[in-house]
């Protein structure tokens, strides 16, 4: 299942392909709408990566890599075999790791497989890489496993002091 976050960047993705005219929606409109997802920019405040040039990277590529629809001819997006390929990718992985919900970490991690892709050399170009995402989430989840464990402290109440008993 996809958390309703991720839920948002996927149509964010398409609507920034249907937004430029543009026929598909490929890894870098994925990347973009990511970049305004909380968990992924958990991670990118985590690596410290500079999230306006990443931004501004991704869009002059968008713009660069495909001519726009002609005027008059509206085309909903469709969405490359890369990119499902990372969505499918996502999801086989989360529910390996018996998770119910997949999110835009998932796509983070998933998205590096695409060695090839111009998305995963603007990430590695801002210094962001796999290993970067996964410790980011071993550590989110250790400490989520943490917190787990810790008790709650007792409520601390009044009580009497015990009267000494000569049955002992």
């Amino acid at each position: 299942m996809i958390s309703k976050s991720l839920e948002a960047t996927l149509q964010r993705a398409m609507s920034l392909a249907e937004a430029y005219r543009q026929e598909s929606a490929t890894l870098e409109h994925l990347l973009l709408a990511l970049a305004e997802d909380q968990d992924v920019l958990a991670v990118f405040q985590y690596a410290k990566v500079s999230i306006d040039p990443l931004k501004q990277e991704l869009f002059d590529f968008i713009i660069q890599s495909q001519e726009p629809l002609p005027f008059g001819e509206e085309k909903k997006a469709r969405v490359t075999v890369d990119f499902q390929r990372v969505l499918h990718r996502a999801t086989i992985h989360a529910r390996s790791a018996g998770m119910e919900e997949i999110n835009g970490l998932h796509l983070l991690v998933s998205l590096f497989a695409e060695e090839e892709a111009t998305a995963v050399h603007i990430l590695m170009n801002n210094n962001l890489n796999r290993f970067d995402v996964i410790t980011y989430i071993s550590n989110r989840a250790s400490n989520t496993k943490k917190k787990a464990a810790t008790p709650a402290p007792l409520p601390v109440q009044d009580a009497a002091p015990l009267e000494e008993s000569s049955e002992f």
